[in-house]
């Protein structure tokens, strides 16, 4: 007989995943600390489906409808409590929208102390790699910036919400992808092992973050630390290949510097990105030895060279060559 469930998480998410409507109603494996259970996404509209919903809909600016409780939701939910499982988006480019996860455990429980933000967070840190998307963690400590922020003050005499004015500085982000069956059944079973990203790849989501966050300089540093971290293994592999390992280790030993380090890729005919100009290393230099501060556009194209640089020489365990991007500045 298969047991009870009698403990159950509801995990409103920091970020909505945007994703193929494939991937609700999903029951998948999960472990997080010592607790075995399951991780389920909310359902889809049990009247009409979102595929359906998206063949009907024929104007542009149709509303968006609601995401169901998983079905494995064991309980009901007291009044005023209400939660936000996500939605359906107006058009199937922008997929459905999961604002909140359920995780039950066979067991009874008056508390638990597994840590589930970071299960979250290393969940989080795959799917945005395979995707793009900007996912903030859960986690307080790393202090970065909300999505959304909403601000209210006395006008006239009354209660008015004031407009946040982002900053002019802040460029589109980078394209991002929606969420496939695929991608959600690996992340789910590499956050599951404990099995953390690639360092290069996890810089490369700290520094896309920075650039949601309008952190220009964070940015820069994060991506060019990735870049670092891939270039230095390329040449490792490369030197490697002689078969001897410790004049590999002396070799990457005396190129500590950025510098050296690009020279003996390129002696090596270790393809590095076009946008990788000796201007963008010379900032990178300045900001890190001066605390130089750099545009958002230069940001971004250190970014983009560090992650054009992980895909040719470590790219994440599933091809992403079938995967549609979209545009990420079209929200909902």
């Amino acid at each position: 007989m298969v047991p009870r469930v009698v403990t159950q998480v509801i995990f409103s998410l920091p970020e909505a995943i945007s994703a193929e409507p494939e991937i609700l109603g999903r029951v998948d494996p999960v472990v997080i600390g010592s607790l075995t259970g399951t991780v389920s996404t909310p359902s889809d509209d049990h009247i009409q489906s979102a595929r359906e919903y998206w063949e009907m809909v024929e104007w542009e600016w149709a509303d968006p409808t609601d995401l169901e409780p998983p079905a494995e939701l064991a309980f009901g939910l007291p009044a005023g409590h209400p939660i936000d499982w996500g939605w359906i988006s107006s058009k199937p480019e922008f997929g459905v929208g999961i604002s909140a996860l359920l995780l039950s455990f066979n067991l009874e429980a008056r508390q638990l102390e597994q840590d589930i933000h970071g299960w979250f967070d290393t969940l989080a840190d795959w799917i945005q790699a395979y995707t793009l998307q900007v996912l903030m963690p859960q986690s307080v400590e790393k202090g970065l910036p909300s999505k959304s922020i909403q601000i209210w003050g006395k006008v006239n005499g009354g209660v008015k919400q004031i407009p946040y004015l982002v900053s002019s500085d802040r460029l589109t982000s980078p394209q991002w992808t929606l969420v496939t069956p695929a991608i959600w059944e690996t992340s789910v079973r590499r956050s599951s092992t404990g099995d953390e990203l690639p360092l290069n790849w996890q810089l490369l989501g700290d520094a896309l973050r920075a650039l949601r966050g309008c952190q220009p300089r964070r940015a820069l540093v994060e991506a060019f630390s990735s870049l670092e971290v891939t270039v230095r293994q390329a040449v490792s592999n490369r030197v490697k290949q002689c078969g001897d390992q410790a004049v590999a280790d002396v070799i990457i030993r005396r190129r500590s510097t950025l510098g050296p380090l690009l020279e003996t890729a390129r002696t090596l005919e270790i393809a590095l990105p076009e946008s990788l100009t000796r201007h963008l290393v010379e900032l990178r230099n300045s900001v890190i030895h001066s605390g130089s501060l750099p545009s958002m556009a230069d940001a971004l194209t250190a970014w983009r060279a560090a992650h054009v640089l992980a895909q040719q020489q470590s790219p994440l365990p599933m091809p992403l060559s079938d995967l549609r991007s979209i545009n990420a500045t079209s929200w909902r």
